[in-house]
């Protein structure tokens, strides 16, 4: 793979951080060697990595804890130790809220587009702890035609709040002598 990637004599490591240009390159090449789409691959490899990754952060997963609950407390125990211990490393940024008794909602937000990595990190989680998981809408915001909507009358509307707001705070921001930053 690392050849088909044209990364040729590189050497990976788990705790040192690389560019995205490296994991796109080497996902590319399987992708193409073994005829599977690079989302897929993506999927598969978070499955494939939950051993490692419960192992590597057992010390901060609490043996109380079941699927929901450690992904709960992702952000705040794994991913802080994370950044601490590689100052390098770029976790995505998850922020995750119970949404009913047997539900967990979470956002991702990262520069990193590999939301389907996450996705199969949770499936792996699943079936680690033997509870099944399912992820209803895996589209990312930025890909989502479905629930995008643009309304031009409403869009030139809010436009218009915007300037009158804009002048009515610099008509009656008084005669303040410090810096004075424009409304956007």
């Amino acid at each position: 793979m690392l050849k088909a990637g044209r990364l040729d004599g590189r050497v990976f490591s788990a705790d040192q951080a690389y560019e995205d240009a490296d994991l796109v390159a080497l996902v590319g090449a399987a992708s193409a060697a073994t005829k599977v789409s690079s989302s897929e691959l993506l999927g598969r490899f978070g499955e494939w990595l939950v051993p490692d990754l419960l192992s590597l952060y057992s010390y901060l997963i609490r043996p109380e804890w079941d699927v929901l609950d450690l992904l709960l407390n992702t952000e705040r125990m794994i991913h802080q130790a994370v950044r601490l211990g590689n100052p390098g490393a770029a976790p995505p940024r998850l922020t995750a809220n119970r949404s009913g008794p047997h539900a967990v909602t979470i956002l991702y937000s990262s520069q990193r587009k590999m939301c389907t990595l996450g996705e199969g990190i949770i499936r792996g989680l699943g079936l680690h702890y033997g509870t099944p998981v399912e992820v209803p809408d895996p589209t990312p915001f930025a890909e989502d035609r479905v629930h995008a909507s643009y309304d031009a009358e409403y869009a030139h509307r809010f436009w218009r709040i915007l300037l009158w707001t804009d002048a009515v705070l610099k008509e009656f921001r008084g005669r303040f002598i410090g810096k004075c930053s424009p409304v956007h």
